[in-house]
């Protein structure tokens, strides 16, 4: 059996070749986007909180503030990106629900967010940079239990 070869036109290839480099192109972005690490701070009466999937919240609408040690016990997820120990976005936390997750590194501190029911969850490489942003946020908060 003969095998049969085709002759592509070069606008094909070119074309062919120019979709390859736009797909592999979004696919390194999209994972740049995922390491970069998120910044959060207050701003007049709002907690901030950049980058691929950020969140601004309300310091009015945030119930609670908690600076945990343990990790997230991180399931199945909803909506999100996760290269190794970064994972952001929607994820299934036991005993927590669908929570938006902002977690730079696999050791804590963690700081945890209610608001509106729903929980952020989000730490950084650094720890002095979680308990920074906790400290600050604790201290614009309006609402101290």
């Amino acid at each position: 059996m003969a095998l049969r070869t085709r002759n592509y036109s070069p606008i094909t290839v070119v074309i062919g070749l120019l979709f390859l480099f736009a797909v592999v192109g979004m696919v390194f972005w999209l994972m740049a986007g995922a390491r970069r690490e998120a910044e959060a701070y207050v701003q007049g009466n709002k907690f901030v909180i950049t980058g691929q999937y950020g969140q601004t919240y309300a310091l009015a609408d945030i119930a609670e503030v908690r600076l945990v040690d343990a990790p997230p016990a991180v399931g199945r997820k909803v909506n999100g990106a996760g290269l190794g120990a970064v994972r952001k976005g929607d994820y299934e936390v036991a005993s927590l629900g669908t929570v938006r997750l902002f977690l730079h590194s696999e050791s804590g501190p963690y700081l945890h967010l209610l608001v509106n029911g729903k929980w952020t969850i989000l730490n950084f490489g650094d720890p002095a940079k979680t308990v920074g942003i906790h400290d600050r946020l604790r201290s614009s908060w309006p609402v101290r239990p």
